[in-house]
């Protein structure tokens, strides 16, 4: 899980993975995992300031699983509050975790790669927007080519939480 998160996220995974319906994955050889979404806007078109989130949920490596992992519904979120600048909150979705399938897994591309080498500049561009981006703003394209990318490696927890952020996704292409 990402470091800047885990600070908050820690005692709480804990607590989730320790829940009443916790997943029965404690067989040899797999383990559940922490993990964390990019942010996705409040409001799209951006609103100036209105904040993103964060979607915290769990994978599980299986080995009988070749070419895929096992993926569960976010049990939290992280809020940014928007305008204020780095405040941060974190909002329980569940105390335990739901499996909701299992997400294909390949090598990343070169290119893919390289996207990912740029995530931070473009989830900070995401965050700073106040209004809709500008089509010829040269950071753009390269936001769009994250979150393509971002939602063609996990396409589960992406149907899960794509009717919460539908206008964004279709903005960005990941919904038709």
């Amino acid at each position: 899980m990402n470091d800047m998160f885990s600070q908050w996220t820690g005692a709480e995974w804990k607590r989730t993975r320790q829940g009443p319906d916790r997943l029965p994955a404690d067989e040899p050889g797999q383990f559940w995992d922490p993990a964390v979404t990019p942010p996705f806007p409040v409001h799209w078109p951006p609103e100036g300031g209105s904040g993103s989130v964060r979607y915290l949920y769990a994978t599980c490596f299986d080995p009988r699983i070749a070419d895929g992992i096992r993926v569960a519904a976010p049990w939290g979120i992280i809020e940014s509050l928007g305008c204020e600048q780095g405040l941060r909150r974190f909002v329980r979705l569940s105390e335990s975790i739901r499996e909701i399938g299992i997400q294909g897994v390949r090598p990343m591309t070169k290119e893919e790669m390289a996207v990912y080498e740029k995530c931070s500049a473009a989830e900070s561009f995401l965050e700073s927007l106040a209004g809709l981006p500008d089509e010829d703003d040269p950071v753009m394209r390269p936001l769009r080519d994250y979150y393509l990318t971002w939602c063609g490696h996990n396409g589960v927890i992406r149907q899960e939480i794509a009717y919460r952020h539908e206008p964004f996704f279709r903005w960005v292409g990941c919904l038709r």
